[in-house]
Order: structure tokens, then C-alpha cells, then sequence
């Protein structure tokens, strides 16, 4: 579709991604590699004004929490609370707006600062 594309108008492309690349299973694996293309996509597309990101939004609560899940994200999390799905839609907004027009090419994490390991 991107040859067909004006480059008049700023075209956006966002995809998600999660900490579970640093893990040895294979949706780990598969993270990384959507990773390495998406933002390969941005140096590709970039010529074509289209802005290519990738967004981790970390561990978000959307009712799977349990008081385990509760406390290590509390450990891990830089910021106190917790995050949602609303974090991660309000970073989106940002990159579709105008004011987000000219990020590109970016791994951007809105995760509260969560550290997947214990430091």
C-alpha cells in the first residue's frame, strides 16, 4: 500500500509490543522480530511520510491483576500505581496528532517505568 500512498499527508503506524522479549519462549522471539520490522518499516516508509512506532505499554490492568501480579508491578514500577489500558490509548492519540507528527523510528515504553527483572 505505501507506494500508492501520497506523500502530501503524514500516514501513522503503531504496533504494540511486550516485555516478554527478554524471555527464551517463542512469543518472545516473535515480539522481538515485529519489533526489528516495524522499525525498519520507519527508515522504509519514512521517505513516504509515513511514521512508524512500537509501543510497550508494560503490565496494564484490565481486571487479570491478583494480588501477586500486584505486588511485583508495585517492586518493578518506578512511578507508584499501576497502569491501563488508558495509559497506552493516550500515547497512541498523541503519536496520531499533530504534535506527534515528527516521531518515528521509536521503541517508547508507557509502562510506568517497569523493570521486567528485579533490580
Amino acid at each position: 500500500a505505501a507506494p500508492r500512498r501520497q506523500r502530501a499527508a503524514r500516514r501513522r503506524v503503531v504496533t504494540l509490543t511486550s516485555d516478554n522479549i527478554i524471555g527464551t519462549m517463542p512469543y518472545g522471539a516473535t515480539k522481538a522480530a515485529d519489533n526489528a520490522v516495524a522499525l525498519k518499516a520507519a527508515a522504509t516508509l519514512g521517505p513516504r511520510s509515513v511514521t512508524v512506532n512500537v509501543i510497550n505499554p508494560g503490565p496494564n490492568d484490565t481486571g487479570w491483576f491478583d494480588e501477586d501480579v500486584e505486588r511485583v508491578v508495585a517492586e518493578r514500577n518506578l512511578l507508584p500505581g499501576k497502569g491501563g489500558p488508558q495509559d497506552t490509548a493516550n500515547l497512541i492519540r498523541f503519536l496520531f496528532s499533530p504534535e506527534g507528527g515528527c516521531i518515528t523510528g521509536q521503541l517508547l515504553y508507557s509502562n510506568g517505568g517497569f523493570r521486567p527483572t528485579a533490580a
